[in-house]
Parts: C-alpha cells; sequence; structure tokens
C-alpha cells in the first residue's frame, strides 16, 4: 500500500489508465463507492465452488500490508477452508517515512516483517509462507526481471497466482500485476488481480470501463473480523508515533477495506 508520497511522486503511464491522476489528498470519498449502483450490482462469487478444487493461493504483494486490504479476507476463508497460501513479499516497504529519523530503512524493514508475520497469523498463514524479496522500495520496476525469476522458482502447477491491480496508479503496485501477468502466461496457471490504490483515484462513474470482469467476493463473519485483526498488527501503518506525521493507513484509506466483500478482477 506504501503511499507515493513516501517513495516517488510520479505515476509512471499506463495504457489502461491514459494521464491516470496522481494519488494525493484525501481521495474518492468511501460514501461515493458505497453508492455505486455497478459495484453493488457486480456478480457474487460463489466462494465455496470457486474454492473448490485449488491447492494454493500465491499473493504477489508490492508492500506488507497490500496483501491483507486487497485479499485478507479470501485468505482467511481460504484457509479455513484448508487451502495452502503462499505470500511473496516484493519489497518491505522500508521507504515509508523518510522524512522520520527514526524510521530508518532497517528499523522499518523489521517493523514490517514482524508486522506481516503477525497480521498473516491472523488469517491462519504461517510465517513460513512468506517469500522475502526485498527488492527495494519504489523500485520493483527497476527489478521485474528478478521478480519473474523468482515467481518462476516459487510456482507450482494448480496455483493461483493474486497481485495488485495492473492499473493501480502505484509504479510497485504495476510492476508487479506487470510481472505476474508474464509468468502466468509462461506456466499457464491462474492470474487474478485486485486493486488497492484505485479505490482513491478511480471514479465510480467509470469504474467499469476499468474493470470488465469484476466479480464481488463476499466475506463470512469469521474472514471480516479476521481481516479486521490483520490490519490492526500494522501498527506502524496506523501510527507513527510522531505528533504531526500523518500515518499511511488513516480511517478514510482503512473505510475501503473493511466492506462485506472484496473485489476480484479475473
Amino acid at each position: 500500500m506504501v503511499a507515493v508520497t513516501c517513495e516517488r511522486a510520479a505515476i509512471d503511464a499506463n495504457p489502461l489508465v491514459p494521464d491516470a491522476p496522481r494519488i494525493a489528498g484525501e481521495g474518492i470519498a468511501e460514501a461515493r463507492w458505497r453508492a455505486s449502483a455497478w459495484l453493488s450490482g457486480l456478480p457474487v462469487l460463489v466462494p465455496e465452488t470457486w474454492l473448490e478444487g485449488r491447492q494454493r493461493l500465491v499473493v504477489v504483494a508490492p508492500h506488507p500490508d497490500d496483501e491483507v486490504l486487497g485479499v485478507g479476507g479470501l485468505l482467511a476463508m481460504a484457509r479455513e477452508a484448508g487451502i495452502a497460501v503462499a505470500v511473496v513479499a516484493v519489497t518491505d516497504g522500508e521507504a515509508c517515512y523518510p522524512d522520520l529519523p527514526a524510521w530508518t530503512s532497517e528499523h522499518t524493514r523489521a517493523v514490517h516483517r514482524r508486522e506481516l508475520a503477525a497480521a498473516l497469523a491472523c488469517l491462519g498463514v504461517d510465517a513460513d509462507a512468506i517469500t522475502a524479496l526485498d527488492l527495494g522500495d519504489g523500485r520493483v520496476a527497476a527489478a521485474e526481471d528478478r521478480l519473474v525469476a523468482a515467481l518462476d522458482r516459487l510456482l507450482e502447477p494448480g496455483d493461483c497466482l493474486l497481485t495488485t491491480w495492473i492499473g493501480d496508479g502505484h509504479p510497485d503496485h504495476e510492476a508487479c500485476a506487470r510481472a505476474a501477468r508474464a509468468i502466468a502466461a509462461r506456466r499457464r496457471v491462474r492470474r487474478v488481480e485486485f486493486p488497492i490504490w484505485a479505490w482513491h483515484w478511480l471514479e465510480p462513474t467509470t469504474a467499469a470501463q476499468h474493470w470488465p470482469g469484476a466479480c464481488r467476493w463476499p466475506l463470512t463473519a469469521t474472514a471480516r473480523r479476521a481481516k479486521a485483526r490483520a490490519l490492526a498488527c500494522f501498527r506502524s501503518q496506523l501510527d507513527t508515533g510522531v505528533p504531526g506525521q500523518a500515518p499511511i493507513l488513516p480511517s478514510r484509506v482503512l473505510a475501503r477495506f473493511r466492506r462485506g466483500f472484496e473485489l476480484l478482477l479475473p
């Protein structure tokens, strides 16, 4: 999730979203998304049917918290159904507070790794299921070949690969999507994307143009509680401990991920 202002302000050009706006300000209010007839009318996946026969879900997360924000409920439900989950931590989000002396890259990296392990435990995912690549917060695009190679080593027949949307508006998120698309085509595994930052800047009235085939993944009450506990583990994202320094996950952002469903882009 890590805010672009913490890494690089410019958004890479994306052919799916021409002239994508910068991730800035408070963004689209959650109330507008909740009022979207398109969003509420999307097809709803049947979890039991979608999960049936699956062996493993492999989530490629640009930064710690992206996997929980985007598909934390899905992961909890998959684990409850006995399906294995692997998480690829592409970066440690170590550049999130560059102007705060106490939050050096080394300190932030260590904190985020502990938080990620605790968060995934809330979803039923063991720490040994995490593969940390440390490809550089804000620099994933320059390491896409390394990411593709790492995924090639990790993937197994029958895996389902999940990652952030290719038009998300964040350079690391989009680089992960490009790498996932490349390796999914090569290995012929199923691929699913999910938005994180797009909720911030994409107009609800035009979302259908960018997300054809979007589906809602309904969360059980148990999955919603597990996801809420997992998000609470990212303490450094919720409170910097520095007066006047806004956290990366303020309440207006968290509201987008406290819904009773998650959005999947097959």
